[in-house]
């Protein structure tokens, strides 16, 4: 993360000077990547909007140990990809195959209940997980195909272990213990998106708010899942824009 937020920085030096300020928009892990860059340099950033993924200031333990404690003896995907190879070697096997499941089963189109799982935590990750027989309207099959063609090149191993560098970021980024997001900000998600519940009893945006100062939208839209911005580009798209104009 401590890198990620770095590159963030460089590159918009490099593409925009240092006194242009950026407008940081980021879904899923790049939420929390544009949110901690948002947190930690404020002065360089003129507005931020993260999708899917609400921010949250460092916790007293990190979130991978957290996951640990809520589903101890239960399958959680990021507790799977920690198994050095597992992971890799049963998303390779055969990626159309592997993303078809991932895409369907995290919108809202996929079953309400395609997540509850009864697997125990030595379960693996795509077993039960349906495989459309046609592509949803929001992914088009050149889509996919260019998906497909990107994976194949390094596997999902690059992608994976992101989520084996949690620990690292916890241990790194102390100063976003007590972290605010004190610029205007935006929050979209849809209604149906598995990642608000990962920790359960917690209402993951309602506590987010209370380390916003200036969020001057918060959207859940109606019916739809984890890929918002694909699922429901045309708002997603103008909610943005209302957020350009009011930075």
């Amino acid at each position: 993360m401590k890198k990620l937020i770095q590159d963030l920085l460089d590159l918009n030096n490099h593409v925009c000077g240092t006194e242009k300020k950026p407008i940081l928009i980021g879904h899923d892990w790049g939420a929390p990547i544009v949110w901690n860059t948002a947190a930690l340099y404020p002065e360089r950033i003129k507005g931020v909007a993260g999708l899917s993924v609400p921010f949250s200031p460092r916790g007293k333990i990190s979130s991978l140990a957290l996951w640990k404690s809520l589903y101890k003896n239960r399958f959680f995907y990021q507790l799977y990809f920690q198994r050095i190879g597992i992971a890799e070697k049963e998303l390779d096997y055969d990626i159309t195959s592997s993303l078809k499941k991932i895409y369907f089963s995290g919108s809202g189109e996929a079953p309400s209940d395609v997540f509850a799982s009864y697997k125990n935590s030595k379960g693996d990750m795509l077993s039960g997980l349906p495989e459309p027989t046609c592509l949803p309207d929001w992914l088009q099959e050149k889509d996919l195909e260019y998906y497909v063609s990107q994976f194949k090149k390094d596997g999902f191993k690059p992608s994976i272990q992101r989520y084996r560098a949690q620990e690292i970021d916890w241990i790194e980024l102390t100063e976003l213990s007590r972290a605010r997001i004190t610029i205007p900000s935006c929050f979209i998600a849809g209604e149906k998106d598995n990642v608000l519940k990962f920790v359960p009893g917690v209402d993951l945006v309602e506590k987010m708010k209370n380390h916003m100062d200036d969020l001057k939208i918060c959207k859940i839209i109606d019916n739809v899942g984890h890929w918002v911005q694909q699922e429901a580009a045309d708002e997603v798209n103008s909610i943005l824009s209302r957020f350009f104009t009011m930075i």
